[in-house]
This record gives C-alpha cells, structure tokens and sequence, in this order.
C-alpha cells in the first residue's frame, strides 16, 4: 500500500465516523492542543511556578502534549502529501536543532502551531487565546490576593511610584500582556467599538499604568488607543500604503532596532538619550553584540534577568526581539523569522484585513522593546499565517 492509498483509507475512516463532521474534530483537537500550550506558555510566566506541583517538568509534559494533539490534527486531516508539509518538515526539523543549540525551543513550537492552524478559524484562535488568558489573569490575580503566590513589588531608581506584577514574574510582563490581549480584542473586533467600550479601554490603560508603572508599553498602549479612536482614518492610510512600502517600514524598523544595539557606545549624548527612553535596553543590546557573535544555526545565552523580584548580581538581559532571535536562533532562523512576518503582513493585505494588519504593525513596534513575539500567550498573530480568515471577510462584509 503506497502513500496515497495511506492517505484514501483515512479519509474513508473518517468518513465513516459518526461523532462529528471532520472540521469539527480537526478543530477540537486543534484547539485541544493550543489551549494546553497557552497554558504551559502562560504559566511560565507567572509566579505559580514551582506552587502546587507545577515545574520545568510538568510544563514539558503539557507542552508536550498540546503539541501532539495538533499535530494529530494535521494526519489525520491535512493533506501533508503536499509539496509544502514537506519544507515545512525540514524548517521544523532546523527549528529544533536551532532550539537544542540556544537551549530555547520558541521558534520550533510556535512554527508547529503555525502549521497546524491551516484551515482553523483565526477568529476561533482569537477568542481561545483571550478566554485562557483572562482566565488565567483573573487565577493568578486571586492567588496573589490570598498570599498563595508571590506579587513582586519593586520600585524605580528614578521615582518613588510602586509596582506590582499581580502574580507575573515581573510587573513589565503583565503589561505586555494585558497589552496583547488588547490587540486580539481589536482585530477580533475589526477595530470597531462604541462609546462604552472606548472609556472602558481607556480605564483600562490606566488602570494598568496605576499598577505596572510600565512606561513604555503604556505608549503602546496609547498609541493603539488612539488608532481605535481614529480607525477610520488608520484604515484608509492602510489600505492606500502600497505593500512594499509596508514591508520596507518592517524591515527598517528591525534594521534599525539592530543598528542602535550594535553602534551603542556609552557617552554618545543622543544614543544615551535613546538608551535612556528605552529604560536601558541598548546598552546590554550592545553588551550582546559585543559578548556573542551572529551564528549561522544559533547559540547559548546566558542571561540573568530580574524575574520572580530576587535581587541578583551582573544583571543582563536581552529585551528586544529581534536581537534575541539574531542571536540566540542565529541568521538562518532569523531570515526565516523575518520571512514568516513579511507573509503574514503579505497576508492581512492581500486579504484586505486592515484591522489585523494595524494589530500586527502594533506587535512589530512592542517587538523593538520586548522579547514575547515567540511565546505564543503574548503574541497569538503568526497563526493567521495558515488559518482561515473567511470569518474576517464575513465580518468585514
């Protein structure tokens, strides 16, 4: 029995099954598998951590888990036959020994979920991703409340205001993710709102400002605020940019953010005003450069941040995105990386989605600033790569 014929008696299989309709099980075990992986992903970024038995090891096995159950999804319901699974197959299997190379596997999970969203509903995707992290927010919230986990309280240097983490890792990590799920509420939205909903974001904003004091993703914050307010306008200049003007602001945007990083020099009075506004971030960018080569398959970094608010010596973290995937996946998975973005950009306006499309140039700036554009709790925007979006169309309609 040759392949093809493999592949005629499962469809014959299923067929057969009665329980369901095959898109609605090729679903179930799709959203089976990403609510697991958001979970694990989420909690790693939370004091529960070590609390109630949850460890590396059991968040492996979860991840583990959410992982087989889609990819389950795409053999029994993909046409992996296709000449595509196959060079999926091969970036996945440079994805993992990239991810054994850095001692992070990000990029090798995220890019299998990728994968195995074609043909599931982004919308669908959207309200998951939201539903687990509010829920998971209002979890850690209450656990913080009760003096069961952590609430790390820290204090700026240079101002006398206090901020709390509400059971995240660091307060900086709740505001980027309170700030991400805004965005999938906007594009699920297609960025149309009414009055109610516009004061309860806006109290929303400060009411994260109030507790993180995170500046910059309080621009952020601002900035999509503003462009919801405006969404008419902001619609109309997308769609009247034409493309490859977009992908050359995108590929700017990285060129620069990797730029400043690399020529940082202590004493250059405007790089120490951009170090400045960037809360620090360039110079330990260029502590990077200077410490670590650009490898062609990636390469272990150690780095030692102020998670969990434990005081520690010879701080150094790498805040940037696109520094760390350079650095710690290499060139070969960065020009992949940046591939997948300009695809999805390439995707959101050919499909005409400007919504999504202002979403994700939103994602691209936070990147500048922060590492989470590969950990799927934060940034849930790489699925629309493969998933279907007839949803938006209908919406859009």
């Amino acid at each position: 029995m040759n392949v093809k014929q493999v592949i005629n008696k499962r469809d014959e299989v299923l067929t057969n099954i009665k329980i369901s309709t095959p898109e609605k099980l090729a679903k179930y075990l799709y959203t089976m598998g990403l609510v697991i992986y958001l979970i694990a992903n989420y909690l790693r970024g939370t004091m529960i951590v070590n609390n109630f038995g949850i460890n590396i090891v059991t968040m492996t096995y979860a991840i583990y888990l959410g992982t087989f159950f889609v990819l389950l999804k795409v053999i029994l319901y993909d046409d992996f036959l296709e000449w595509k699974y196959l060079a999926y197959l091969v970036l996945i299997i440079l994805f993992y020994s990239i991810g054994k190379q850095a001692k992070d596997f990000d990029l090798f999970y995220y890019f299998i979920f990728i994968v195995s969203a074609k043909g599931i509903d982004f919308k669908h995707i959207l309200k998951t991703f939201l539903i687990v992290n509010f829920a998971g927010i209002l979890i850690t919230g209450c656990l913080t409340g009760l003096d069961l986990i952590k609430n790390v309280i820290i204090t700026r240097v240079d101002s006398p205001a206090v901020r709390y983490s509400l059971g995240a890792v660091y307060p900086t990590d709740l505001a980027a993710r309170i700030f991400f799920m805004m965005l999938a509420y906007f594009g699920l939205k297609n960025y149309r709102f009414k009055l109610p909903e516009y004061i309860s974001i806006l109290a929303l904003i400060i009411l994260t400002y109030l507790i993180t004091n995170t500046r910059l993703d309080f621009l952020l914050m601002l900035l999509a605020f503003i462009m919801i307010v405006f969404n008419k306008q902001v619609m109309s200049a997308l769609e009247k940019i034409k493309p490859r003007y977009i992908y050359l602001l995108t590929g700017g945007l990285v060129f620069v953010t990797l730029l400043l990083g690399y020529i940082y020099r202590p004493g250059n009075a405007i790089l120490d005003k951009i170090n400045s506004l960037l809360s620090g971030r360039l110079f330990y960018e260029h502590i990077a450069f200077k410490d670590y080569n650009v490898e062609f398959l990636g390469q272990y970094i150690y780095q030692n941040g102020f998670g969990g608010g434990f005081k520690i010596n010879n701080y150094f973290f790498i805040d940037s995105s696109y520094v760390r995937v350079l650095l710690m996946y290499g060139l070969v998975a960065f020009i992949a990386f940046m591939t997948i973005l300009l695809l999805v950009e390439k995707k959101f306006i050919a499909e005409k989605h400007y919504g999504l499309l202002a979403c994700f140039i939103l994602v691209l700036l936070s990147s500048v600033i922060d590492q989470h554009i590969l950990e799927i709790s934060y940034n849930i925007f790489l699925l629309a790569l493969l998933a279907d979006m007839n949803s938006f169309k209908e919406q859009e309609d």
